[in-house]
């Protein structure tokens, strides 16, 4: 335990001394950091007030159908958590030169897995958490909530439930590392991409939007009862129903039944970490000798790529032919950058089959307008996780070269 508390005390005062420098690299970095999370926070801040103003006092939806979408939007933050860090992880624990200098000290190897993991997930999930504070900020002003609901709704509900995509997220790495070795790392991907797939294809399946509205409002205008026979039984057990549930019941007045939730939610997060840390005892040391082997093999495919090669001789005008190779290769070199464009297109793939078949000439104006509203928020997420995921990171990922 010495050693972990040295260790992470060590990367916290370098990570402040870093940021703290006072130098021209700092200051527009910091400044610009400002300005872009600070535009889409305040942008996230409104829109989430003004819909879900728009959705209860104009089109009249109730509190059940609110926090109804309202966890389908998390379960999307949920999967987009989970792959997120499994990825980040990858290149954390297993491409990582701190992590291979820390290997070589008498240090547990436990003790390194910890350190690397609150590492991945402060740095794969701070973008997602300034959005999500801010969106909850805007809901929760609708309802002219206390400062002390912010604070027990982060702390308690919003960070355990990010905690556990990324506990799982991190467990499933290292058996599917362990499994690539065995049979191939193109298999593991195929698995775990029909697994997202089909986890997304069954849960939109089950929780039809539109069916579900139309349930409701056979009982107008008492849709603000609880229908929670409408809900499919399986999504009780998931993190973003618990959220929803607590919510809920917060509004209705109901703190003992909110708080059974996010206590149920904070147990849960504690049991995954811990489930997480005990996998790691077994596998986390020889899954990283596994992707040593894995690196040599993945190595020697890449010849496939060779056309692509910045030695070969161009085949095109020689400064367009330089930047697609550039381009080319530091988007395969950083994985942060080919997961958030799988993410990305994940949900573009779910969001049209969603939609396919949607009548807009036999709705109501009510769901006509929730419909088109969906789409609008869909677009602006889209737009900016582009412009977070994309546009702002390349100022980083082009290193010293940028500001020279």
């Amino acid at each position: 335990m010495a050693l972990l508390l040295h260790i992470l005390l060590f990367k916290i005062r370098i990570f402040f001394k870093l940021s703290t420098e006072l130098n021209a690299k700092n200051v527009f970095k910091h400044i610009s950091s400002l300005i872009v999370f600070g535009g889409f926070s305040l942008g996230a801040f409104l829109f989430a007030r003004t819909l879900t103003t728009y959705l209860l006092n104009e089109a009249h939806l109730g509190l059940f159908l609110l926090h109804r979408f309202l966890s389908m939007l998390l379960f999307v933050l949920f999967v987009s958590v989970n792959v997120g860090n499994i990825i980040v992880s990858y290149a954390t624990f297993y491409r990582s030169r701190e992590t291979e200098y820390l290997l070589t000290k008498p240090v547990p190897h436990v003790n390194v897995f910890i350190v690397k993991f609150l590492d991945n997930f402060f740095y794969s999930s701070t973008v997602l958490f300034v959005i999500v504070v801010s969106v909850l900020l805007g809901y929760g002003s609708h309802f002219r909530m206390p400062w002390n609901f912010y604070l027990e709704t982060i702390v308690v509900q919003f960070v355990p439930f990010m905690l556990i995509a990324g506990c799982i997220a991190v467990t499933a790495l290292m058996v599917l590392m362990k499994l690539a070795h065995r049979i191939g790392v193109g298999y593991v991907v195929a698995i775990l991409s029909l697994l997202y797939f089909g986890s997304l294809f069954v849960f939109f399946k089950s929780t039809n939007p539109l069916q579900l509205v139309d349930s409701v409002m056979m009982h107008y205008p008492h849709v603000d009862q609880y229908f929670a026979f409408l809900d499919p039984p399986f999504v009780r057990f998931l993190p973003n129903h618990w959220i929803a549930e607590s919510l809920y019941w917060t509004m209705r007045g109901n703190d003992t039944l909110a708080q059974r939730y996010a206590l149920f939610m904070l147990s849960m997060a504690g049991v995954c970490f811990a489930g997480m840390v005990l996998v790691a005892r077994k596998l986390f040391y020889s899954s990283w000798i596994s992707s040593l082997s894995l690196r040599h093999s993945t190595e020697e495919q890449s010849s496939m790529l060779q056309f692509l090669s910045l030695s070969r001789p161009p085949r095109m005008e020689p400064q367009a032919s330089v930047i697609l190779r550039k381009e080319f290769w530091q988007f395969i070199r950083e994985p942060s950058q080919w997961i958030h464009f799988g993410v990305i297109m994940l949900l573009v793939v779910t969001f049209i089959i969603s939609i396919a078949k949607l009548q807009f000439n036999a709705t109501l104006p009510a769901y006509l307008t929730v419909s088109y509203l969906v789409l609008l928020m869909f677009d602006a997420f889209l737009i900016a996780s582009i412009a977070l995921r994309f546009v702002y990171p390349m100022i980083s990922i082009e290193g010293e070269s940028f500001w020279s």
